[in-house]
């Protein structure tokens, strides 16, 4: 198999793992939003944390698999780096995005909107805490 045929298939697959990462991603936001009026709804203060616990571990699973998914999308990316238009993005906006302290919208979604919703979640977790006991 030639490089330039290896390169394209490195390409479409990091194509089609991209698109699977987004396609997650917003059932991972979708399913927060879910926990979220529901714990909204709730007037049972266990129920209330029960839904916040199962955000929680969600949460932190997403937050432990999603940096996976990018390093694999972005060694594919890498991997097809000779093709035309992966140089095209290199010299356009490839330095820029992995130098600016927000990154790349992979970056985004892999890390920073999993670790927000998670400390989120938490935060929630020890205000249900905090005001079960000093209700007793």
């Amino acid at each position: 198999m030639n490089d330039e045929k290896k390169a394209c298939q490195y390409h479409d697959r990091a194509d089609h793992e991209d698109n699977l990462h987004v396609s997650r991603t917003g059932l991972f936001i979708s399913f927060n939003g879910f926990l979220a009026v529901a714990v909204g709804l709730v007037g049972d203060q266990v129920i209330k944390t029960a839904f916040v616990c199962i955000a929680v571990a969600v949460d932190a699973l997403w937050a432990v698999w999603a940096p996976k998914a990018r390093r694999f999308i972005r060694a594919l990316r890498d991997a097809g780096r000779d093709r035309d238009d992966e140089k095209l993005w290199r010299s356009t906006v490839g330095g820029a995005e992995r130098h600016r302290w927000i990154g790349d919208p992979l970056t985004l979604t892999s890390a920073y909107i999993p670790g927000l919703l998670l400390l989120g979640w938490l935060v929630i977790l020890l205000y249900l805490s905090s005001s079960r006991s000093t209700a007793r």
